[in-house]
């Protein structure tokens, strides 16, 4: 498949950031870009090195950005591959379905993927949820054509600057995130509007009504509002999935399959044999009849509470839990709160908030507390302090990129350091 990218003919391309979308861009617009050269730059190159984008000539060069930088940091004009990847699904009239949203965004991209592809349909799953976008646009086995359905994980990074929407959309929920990033909560919850702002009058978007905020939106957008009942029963016993927020993610999966023509009934029978993406209420192992459950992209209190109700309903009782991370000035009372009602009896504490969670804590609910920023030192401890018959859960309601590089390699790290209490 060739396609046509515009405006990069015989211009100099900077790419800024060398992370993996980037060198997926690099592969593609080497590919089809016709770009006289293609280069990099990086805050590895020091504090200033956006600065030289001042110097450069509009006529000669193309900027595209990570989703990783700040576009309010950027001194000229740019694109995104996300807005490279729609241009490139409009040629061929492919069908997008965007999944946005605070908190469960990946598995219900994965569900309604898991969905598609069961009942008969050209589906691909990319974007945020770890397969580059530009990536699965050059399939050699079966390239996109009018009937591939791309399921995108859409972050609020790449939301920020996307210009085109998806055909259907879909928004989870919405907490307080990424405020450092954005410059603030409305900015935020702004970047994520940006999903409705580009449907047009033809597009659907699947929400829980339960957030204000987005009953707001539809009410002042081109597209149809399809809200899900939050309260609707779903009959999950015979499921590998398990938890209310599942629930929830399964009601959204169900009606996204259902806009581009997937029954109901079909969409339950898939989603029977659905199994957890990694680091999400993952099971690792079990010592001494200790389980130990990595939920690593836990990374802000709600997502903690959320596994932590999740556990209480289809789990035996909490007897540990490992919190702490990077400190983005969240509110750590309503997660105390819960430690509390469930009578967590000890606590691992990460750096940088850790600390923080303990001082949330109510002034009558005292769980043993362990300080410490090693993986190994933690699990070991946690094993001891564990009854046995219950649950060790790795959840640090932060981001945890305080001694490890992403969630992923947090989760990594504590299913190593689980099998080596073997």
């Amino acid at each position: 498949m060739r396609w046509r990218l515009q405006g990069f003919a015989h211009k100099e391309v900077v790419f800024i950031g060398r992370g993996r979308e980037g060198l997926s861009f690099e592969r593609f617009i080497t590919e089809h870009g016709k770009a006289s050269s293609f280069r990099f730059i990086d805050q590895r190159d020091g504090p200033g090195y956006l600065e030289q984008l001042r110097q450069v000539d509009p006529k000669r060069v193309v900027v595209v950005k990570t989703p990783g930088c700040p576009g309010a940091t950027v001194p000229f004009p740019y694109t995104t591959a996300t807005n490279l990847f729609f241009d490139c699904v409009r040629q061929v009239g492919a069908v997008t379905i965007g999944v946005t949203g605070t908190k469960g965004k990946s598995t219900t991209a994965a569900m309604i993927g898991a969905i598609l592809k069961q009942s008969g349909r050209k589906a691909v799953v990319c974007g945020n949820i770890g397969i580059p976008m530009l990536d699965v646009l050059d399939s050699q086995d079966d390239p996109p054509d009018a009937d591939t359905l791309f399921v995108v994980e859409l972050s609020s990074y790449q939301l920020a600057d996307m210009v085109a929407g998806p055909h259907v959309g879909v928004i989870t929920n919405l907490y307080e995130d990424h405020m450092p990033y954005h410059g603030g909560v409305e900015a935020y919850w702004d970047a994520k509007r940006n999903i409705v702002r580009q449907m047009d009058g033809s597009g659907v978007l699947v929400y829980n009504p339960e957030f204000e905020r987005v009953n707001r939106w539809i009410e002042t957008t081109a597209c149809r509002g399809l809200p899900i009942d939050p309260q609707a029963h779903v009959d999950m016993r015979d499921w590998i999935i398990w938890g209310d927020h599942n629930r929830l993610n399964a009601l959204l999966a169900v009606a996204a399959a259902g806009v581009v023509g997937v029954t109901e009934a079909e969409s339950l029978g898939v989603l029977r044999s659905f199994e957890p993406l990694p680091h999400r209420l993952q099971t690792v192992g079990s010592v001494n009849g200790v389980t130990f459950i990595d939920n690593a992209i836990g990374g802000n209190p709600a997502a903690t509470v959320s596994a932590m109700t999740a556990v209480k309903d289809a789990a035996p009782p909490l007897g540990c839990m490992m919190v702490g991370g990077v400190d983005r000035n969240y509110d750590f009372t309503e997660l105390g709160r819960h430690i509390q009602a469930l009578e967590v009896p000890s606590l691992v504490l990460f750096p940088d908030t850790g600390p923080m969670i303990r001082a949330a804590l109510p002034d009558d609910c005292r769980p043993a507390c362990f300080e410490t920023r090693d993986m190994d030192v933690a699990v070991q401890w946690a094993a001891q302090q564990c009854p046995a018959g219950s649950i060790c859960l790795l959840s640090p309601a932060s981001p945890a990129q305080t001694f490890s590089t992403d969630f992923e390699d947090l989760g990594r790290m504590f299913a190593e350091s689980v099998r080596r209490l073997v």
